[in-house]
């Protein structure tokens, strides 16, 4: 897709240097939120038994024990509605900067063009107007049916429009088909009493290690 697109502008394609820049972007900003999902998913798991099971259940009915492929990916529906609701709630990018384009008003507050305006997507992911028992952690929210009818600018964890994060999709089947491997292979448990809260920075991260105990699955 980068090496064919071009630009709206001029009609001219990216130098191979913009290629690798993108590339590398998408690379690392890939890796680090990927990262931060699955640590913020085993702290949310930690008191949900009956999700772990959920999720277990349907990677052995889809893989049967073998490794999984890309086209597992639709085949675990239960998977993604905990990453998305793992994203909700802990996404690892609280907002996002956006230069106004025009002279607006947001708010009551005067907003002028050129200034420099910051999106909160976890104020959006968490405001009772858009999710019903918005602190509850519940995967079914994100089923299908339950989705229908939500408003487009409720759920924006790789934020939204033209500039949205260029790895979200790569991003989600990173994390599901990692989360696939992990419980064909391991059990796990999470170590509890862990007083661990977000820091925002440029990525939202835990204020320390998230401690987690791993094993072999038997068989």
């Amino acid at each position: 897709m980068l090496l064919h697109s071009r630009d709206a502008d001029t009609n001219q394609p990216l130098t191979d240097r913009e290629v690798r820049d993108e590339v590398f972007t998408m690379f690392v900003a890939g890796h680090e939120t990927t990262a931060l999902t699955l640590t913020w998913m085993f702290t949310l798991l930690e008191k949900q038994p009956e999700v772990v099971g959920a999720m277990r259940k349907e990677v052995d009915a889809v893989l049967g024990g073998r490794e999984p492929t890309f086209e597992d990916f639709p085949k675990l529906p239960y998977l993604l509605q905990v990453v998305d609701e793992t994203l909700r709630l802990r996404g690892p990018v609280a907002m996002t900067a956006r230069t106004a384009v025009a002279d607006d008003a947001l708010g009551g507050f005067r907003i002028k063009a050129g200034d420099v305006v910051l999106p909160f997507f976890w104020a959006v992911h968490w405001h009772p107007g858009f999710w019903e028992s918005p602190e509850a952690f519940d995967p079914t929210r994100f089923t299908a049916e339950r989705s229908k009818g939500r408003h487009p600018w409720s759920y924006l964890p790789f934020s939204g429009g033209q500039r949205a994060g260029l790895g979200n999709m790569f991003s989600l089947v990173e994390t599901v088909v990692l989360l696939a491997q992990f419980f064909t292979r391991f059990e796990f448990e999470v170590v509890p009493n862990q007083s661990v809260v977000p820091q925002v920075m440029a990525t939202v991260r835990p204020s320390g290690p998230v401690q987690v105990r791993v094993r072999h699955r038997a068989g």
